[in-house]
């Protein structure tokens, strides 16, 4: 059986809600920018949302599963929610009120790497972040694929569904050169960009990245990385908190949590791959990101992070031109783990001083 259920909201809908479910799965009607929460407990909850373009439209959310047993509700004290997109269960957490900023987390881990930011700053934004399929808490639908240009239109229709506007897009790695497709294709969305280590065009001329990332997309390191979770391994160990403050074991437990099923593991291999078949989409990128001229960015790396030397932030500040760059001083290619403190306060600093004013 189904009970409709219409405003409720506040209390009414924190009492009255949980008491129906005994009877069945309660659909939840409500209108405007706002997802409703999903309930940790089981149930089904419509939603009505206006998108980006300022059509009207439905989601489902099927069941919302409990939170699993690795992680553990201190390192990510959100709200979880699901919408469908392209038929894929997409997991996020939409925290706090303000301009929205979206946060894309990089090819390895899920969005648990922003958990600190988005605390230290829901008090002035709006915080909405994902987990691409087949990362963190997003199933991914059988025989998924990942490709540059398949997930930045995945993207593109998630903002499409839950209505964004005015967006502020935070993006990393390899998953910035996605979230950027969806910026040049449609700018009238965004408000401005925030680039963590990113590339956004072919890496053909960048031989040590390029090598690196063939290695990654070779088939040694998707049977090291699907047997022996390698890469993930990696980071685990060689990346810290400042000062030099290694993972916490519930931290790891959190971060291997979802690659205990090893089909998932297969993911970061898969976008590394697409870097080195994706030539066109990747130039295509910077040239359509070069005639946006007016569109602010707020440039993060970390002075031992390689990639400054070989021109990444130069490049960056080329396509950019209305931009502010950090260089944080002990930080390497993964600023949001080392200090999201410092992240989070530079993000302050630079929304209040040149783009809120």
């Amino acid at each position: 059986m189904h009970i409709f259920v219409t405003g409720a909201t506040g209390v009414l809908g924190k009492t009255v809600v949980p008491s129906l479910r005994a009877f069945g799965h309660v659909v939840m009607i409500t209108s405007g920018d706002h997802q409703d929460d999903v309930s940790p407990t089981k149930g089904s909850i419509r939603m009505s949302t206006t998108n980006a373009s300022g059509s009207h439209n439905q989601s489902i959310i099927r069941e919302a599963a409990q939170r699993p047993q690795w992680l553990d509700e201190q390192l990510y004290p959100f709200q979880s929610r699901f919408v469908e997109v392209e038929g894929n269960r997409i997991h996020y957490i939409d925290e706090g009120t303000g301009p929205t900023l979206f946060f894309v987390h990089p090819g390895i881990g899920w969005s648990l790497m922003y958990s600190d930011i988005i605390k230290d700053l829901r008090s002035r934004f709006r915080c909405v972040a994902l987990d691409l399929p087949g990362f963190g808490l997003s199933p991914a639908t059988p025989g998924y694929q990942h490709t540059l240009i398949g997930d930045s239109r995945l993207l593109e229709r998630f903002i499409q569904t839950l209505g964004l506007t005015d967006v502020i897009l935070l993006g990393h790695d390899v998953t910035g050169a996605i979230a950027l497709g969806v910026v040049a294709r449609r700018p009238e969305w965004f408000r401005a960009v925030i680039l963590l280590p990113s590339f956004a065009w072919p890496l053909e001329s960048y031989r040590k990245v390029y090598l690196m990332i063939q290695l990654m997309g070779s088939p040694l390191f998707r049977f090291l990385s699907t047997q022996f979770n390698f890469y993930l391994e990696y980071i685990l160990g060689a990346v810290t908190k400042k000062p030099k403050q290694p993972f916490s074991d519930l931290e790891k437990q959190a971060y291997r949590g979802p690659n205990l099923d090893r089909a998932v593991r297969r993911y970061p291999h898969d976008l590394f791959k697409s870097v080195t078949k994706s030539h066109d989409y990747l130039a295509d990128l910077e040239q359509r990101l070069c005639a946006i001229k007016k569109m602010p960015a707020l440039l993060i790396f970390g002075d031992a992070d390689g990639s400054i030397k070989m021109g990444l932030l130069a490049r960056l500040e080329r396509i950019f031109p209305r931009h502010r760059s950090i260089v944080m001083q002990g930080r390497t290619h993964f600023p949001q783990v080392y200090d999201a403190s410092g992240v989070a306060a530079a993000i302050r600093s630079w929304w209040d001083k040149e783009i809120a004013s």
